[in-house]
């Protein structure tokens, strides 16, 4: 096993860093998603709540995620089943949310979004200069 193979600090410390960037990470979106949110129209209770339902939803998923990672300490998959289950873990969230873009609803949801901008319109608004060459 690879484990055997480092020392006990370097694999502990390796482990620990692995679980504090996965929580890192939940960490961040949640706080990109309660960013976005308060650009919404939203009343600021359901912007709260909708933050706090994402935060939660990454959370739960990461957690699932290292109980269905670790073989050693979690037995709850066998051998046959634990690819097909862990491919459903990993991508089955990410695979629904973008099934939902492509729904009636979420194609509605697309339509009132506003219209893309160009490169070249972000810059004149935030008047940015052009510079040739710097790009």
């Amino acid at each position: 096993m690879v484990a055997d193979l480092l020392p006990p600090l370097l694999a502990g410390g390796s482990a620990v860093l692995i679980f504090a960037l996965g929580i890192a990470l939940v960490a961040v979106h949640t706080t990109l998603f309660a960013s976005a949110s308060r650009r919404t129209a939203l009343q600021r209770r359901k912007q709260t709540a909708a933050t706090m339902f994402a935060g939660a939803l990454l959370a739960i998923w990461f957690a699932v995620g290292v109980v269905i990672a670790d073989r050693s300490h979690f037995q709850l998959v066998s051998g046959g089943l634990r690819l097909p289950v862990v491919l459903v873990v990993g991508f089955g969230p990410v695979a629904a949310l973008v099934a939902l873009l492509f729904t009636s609803n979420g194609q509605t949801q697309r339509k009132h979004c506003p219209k893309r901008r160009t490169c070249t319109q972000l810059m004149k608004q935030h008047s940015f200069e052009f510079r040739q060459g710097e790009l």
